[in-house]
């Protein structure tokens, strides 16, 4: 049995029961980034009121691309792409640029 979708294709059930249990995984891979994230902010926020200066651009670099990986992750679990992030794919590189988000067409 197959889904409608808006533009009248259809979804067969086996690629819905995957991407549900996909998006299961990526739900929790989520909640365990997002609090690396806030371990980097707090690092970041430290590191800046001791240093008086801005945080080293080695950890600024790392934390855009765990924003990246973040915004894949929201991505595919909304279905704005059908590309699965890492571990399905290779880790987001560059500064964490939102320009382009790899949707598949």
């Amino acid at each position: 049995m197959s889904q409608d979708t808006p533009d009248g294709t259809t979804i067969p059930r086996g690629e819905t029961v995957e991407r549900v249990l996909m998006t299961v995984l990526y739900a929790l891979i989520l909640n365990l980034v997002a609090g690396l994230l806030a371990f980097v902010v707090i690092f970041q926020l430290l590191l800046a009121l001791i240093t008086m200066q801005p945080p080293l651009e080695r950890i600024t670099r790392f934390a855009g691309k765990v924003n990246r990986y973040l915004l894949e992750m929201v991505q595919y679990m909304t279905y704005n792409s059908d590309c699965p992030p890492f571990p399905f794919r290779d880790l987001p590189s560059g500064n964490g640029s939102t320009t382009d988000y790899g949707t598949a067409g």
